[in-house]
């Protein structure tokens, strides 16, 4: 009878022992939840708020833009007169994909161009330099 109550009490101590590990093991991932969720939103705003996105974001806006706006009374009485000028919806589609892939194939390069220079110097990137200054400093040696 006393061996079965010490081993009872064992078995709570493990089991409490196992219980404790897991509410650790719980409160370890919430923490690393909410850190990854923190980094996630931080890399967001700094990829949403890049020159590069705005930009294209900008540039899509302006094409959807002027796809989807009306015409004007005159403009429409002046196409109807206009022979053969009008583009079709194929034609409209496919400039808006072509422009839609440059500027597809421009924002990695942007990225890229970006990547590299946080790279490549710790310190604030070199400012161009302007003819004149690269003739006086070519001069001056």
């Amino acid at each position: 009878m006393m061996a079965t109550y010490f081993s009872n009490r064992s078995k709570s101590k493990f089991l409490t022992a196992q219980i404790r590990d897991a509410e650790r093991q719980v409160m370890y991932r919430r923490q690393a939840v909410g850190d990854r969720y923190a980094t996630l939103v931080q890399t967001t705003h700094q990829q949403m708020t890049a020159p590069a996105s705005l930009l294209l974001a900008a540039g899509i806006g302006f094409i959807i833009g002027e796809l989807t706006r009306r015409q004007s009374t005159s403009l429409r009485i002046a196409a109807d007169k206009a022979p053969a000028t009008e583009t079709t919806p194929l034609t409209s589609a496919l400039n808006l994909f072509t422009t839609v892939r440059t500027l597809y194939m421009a924002l990695p390069l942007a990225w890229l161009m970006k990547l590299l220079r946080s790279l490549g110097a710790p310190g604030p990137a070199p400012e161009p330099q302007s003819k004149t200054h690269r003739i006086a400093r070519t001069a001056a040696s």
